[in-house]
């Protein structure tokens, strides 16, 4: 491997027989002109790690890459290790600084306080990841597994915990002893999300336990950069988002209309419904004046119709109230089962009302 200027690059070469083909080209996620980045470099079985001193005024840094099972073509970046007093000036991560060797990795800043210091990490974390199915739908009380992989086992107290970008956590449940943990989202109301991912690369929080190596050594808990995660990838979608009722019309014509006649009203959803059942719509043309469901499920746009009766009457046809809307013993949900919220916009300033449809029997 070898790196050139700012912002720098990594090349990874594989031999086949007598000859080397580059195979992949490292840059760091975050990288600007002037890092330096390649100019220190190592690598361990399925695992480099490169240095770039140059970053944040010679602060350094030395980012973690993890090999694909696909091979080395598709490289992901997975974590970028800064050293815990960081400064200006102290060049962690320079010349022939940075060295890995199974599960541990060292990084030197030969100008930190002054006098240089070697910084030792333990395990780290190379992907996130979920079994959820890709595209899959969760609403409320959903759970969501995610997987969080370690370059080498780990152990495991207390309940860590991993902040979600859609402001829902997932909660740590298994995999103590293993290099994969569990952690099991559950899905509460108002967590709404087109593609599920994590809040931040610093979202994995111990809340109180511990995670660390088998010999208790410390564990690197930076995540890989957001939207890049095998999570982010399967773009699971989190809707708890209950339908309302964005309009009431008809197609009726204005005019006057006698007992037996067949008036159509639609109700409007904000999403996609589906029904089951026979919801009513009662209306105030009295003597219990009320539109049935008779289409429209698997859109947003629901028929009701109403057969005008004898004793019914009024000027201008309307619902009767903003609860005017009722399930009858069916029901009105969304494509996930989220149900739908059945208050109308009040009468009066509806479409229904606007169109001046008399009943006269």
């Amino acid at each position: 491997m070898m790196g050139n200027g700012g912002p720098g690059s990594a090349y990874v070469f594989t031999r086949s027989t007598s000859s080397w083909t580059q195979a992949a080209e490292l840059t760091a996620s975050d990288g600007v002109a002037g890092d330096l980045f390649g100019n220190s470099v190592s690598i361990s079985g399925n695992t480099v790690v490169v240095g770039a001193y140059g970053v944040m005024s010679n602060q350094g840094a030395a980012y973690v890459y993890a090999k694909p099972a696909g091979g080395w073509t598709n490289m992901t970046q997975t974590t970028k290790l800064t050293a815990s007093d960081a400064a200006a000036g102290a060049d962690f991560g320079g010349d022939m600084a940075v060295s890995i060797s199974g599960n541990t990795l060292v990084a030197g800043a030969p100008l930190a306080n002054g006098n240089g210091a070697a910084y030792v990490f333990g395990p780290a974390i190379l992907t996130v990841s979920t079994t959820a199915a890709a595209g899959a739908h969760y609403k409320a009380g959903g759970k969501v597994p995610i997987k969080v992989t370690f370059s080498a086992p780990v152990k495991v107290s207390g309940t860590p915990q991993l902040t979600l970008a859609d402001g829902g956590t997932a909660k740590y449940s298994s995999g103590s002893g293993t290099t994969t943990l569990t952690f099991t989202y559950t899905v509460a109301a108002g967590q709404n999300t087109a593609d599920l991912d994590y809040a931040s690369t610093a979202a994995l929080l111990l809340n109180g336990g511990s995670i660390k190596g088998l010999t208790g050594n410390a564990v690197n808990l930076a995540l890989p950069p957001t939207g890049t995660d095998g999570l982010a990838t399967k773009e699971v979608v989190v809707d708890t988002t209950r339908p309302t009722v964005t309009a009431v019309s008809s197609t009726m014509a204005a005019g006057t209309y006698g007992a037996g006649t067949a008036i159509p009203i639609t109700v409007t959803f904000s999403e996609v419904v589906n029904v089951t059942g026979t919801p009513k719509l009662a209306l105030d043309a009295g003597s219990g004046a009320a539109a049935i469901y008779t289409g429209g499920s698997g859109t947003s746009t629901l028929t009701f119709t109403y057969t005008v009766a004898a004793m019914q009457n009024t000027a201008d046809l309307d619902y009767s109230s903003t609860t005017a809307l009722t399930l009858n013993g069916g029901s009105i949900k969304d494509l996930l089962g989220n149900t739908a919220i059945l208050k109308l916009p009040p009468t009066g300033t509806d479409g229904l009302a606007a169109e001046k449809i008399v009943i006269h029997t």
